[in-house]
């Protein structure tokens, strides 16, 4: 099994549930309120640890009692938490809207996300020589760059979407955007053309997350599969894409096929959306097998 070093964020999600989505100026009756740990790079490595993965995260919180549950939290997973680093400014808090059918908005405010540099990213990769490096953008992109030729294997999930420059695209195994971030890390509205230039860039794989629609794998040569989604009944989609990409790495550090990798992180992000929060929507390795198993029988 291969190292993966997780590089990215942490907060803590300040959850509301509503009927439905408020509209600009609309106050909207929640029906419940709960907190939870969050933030993408911490979902991402809390997602591969309970899946029995030999992860490790570099990221940063605050010195606060968020910070502390946050450190609790990630450890209890299985997630070596040498590198997440505290600081004097606060931790990352996200407050996030949830209506009943599972669609979701958020907002962030990154705090200490914004105090990981490089240098923290360099120290990581050198303490772990992780084969794998997953990160995102909800940091600053210097975390970001250094990630990119920390180990022979990068995968970027260009998420919250932001600008991404090139030369990150043209070292990425695999890029895993959903709609909404391939449309904004390219300017081009049609998927396929957007993968297509992706691919011009030089990552070596694209892969298209499209909610309950599946996901679209591009590489050298265009479309390679579309992977359908598991029908299940959805809840809370906050952390689908993230339990997707901590998967996804876990497969791939299991030398599982490119295929396989696709179809283990597609089950356990179902399985993530059945259940309320964010890293507590994790799956076990167990859970995510049994699915595989029901629908390749």
């Amino acid at each position: 099994m291969s190292k993966i070093l997780v590089v990215g964020s942490s907060n803590l999600d300040f959850v509301w549930r509503c009927p439905r989505l408020p509209l600009r100026g609309e106050t909207v009756a929640g029906s419940d309120f709960a907190t939870y740990t969050g933030g993408k790079g911490a979902n991402q490595a809390v997602a591969a640890g309970r899946l029995g993965a030999d992860v490790a995260l570099c990221a940063c919180v605050g010195d606060d009692m968020f910070g502390a549950q946050m450190r609790e939290a990630i450890a209890s997973a299985g997630v070596d938490v040498a590198d997440l680093r505290s600081s004097s400014v606060p931790s990352g808090t996200a407050g996030i809207l949830v209506e009943e059918d599972g669609a979701n908005q958020i907002v962030v405010a990154l705090g200490a996300n914004l105090e990981l540099s490089a240098d923290d990213v360099r120290r990581a990769a050198a303490r772990h020589a992780p084969q794998i490096v997953l990160t995102q953008c909800e940091t600053r992109m210097e975390p970001v760059e250094a990630s990119a030729v920390a180990a022979p294997v990068f995968i970027l999930n260009p998420a919250p979407a932001t600008d991404v420059p090139a030369d990150i695209i043209r070292r990425c195994f695999a890029v895993i955007p959903n709609e909404t971030e391939i449309s904004r890390i390219t300017g081009i509205q049609d998927e396929a053309l957007a993968a297509q230039r992706l691919l011009e860039l030089g990552a070596q794989n694209v892969v298209v997350t499209l909610g309950s629609q599946g996901l679209a794998w591009y590489a050298e040569g265009g479309l390679k599969m579309r992977i359908p989604a598991h029908v299940v009944e959805a809840v809370d989609t906050v952390a689908a894409g993230d339990v997707f990409c901590g998967a996804f790495a876990t497969a791939l550090s299991e030398d599982q096929d490119f295929e396989m990798c696709l179809r283990f992180a597609s089950a356990a992000s179902a399985i993530s959306v059945t259940r309320h929060g964010a890293q507590s929507s994790c799956p076990l390795r167990g859970e995510v097998d049994q699915l595989m198993s029901q629908s390749l029988s």
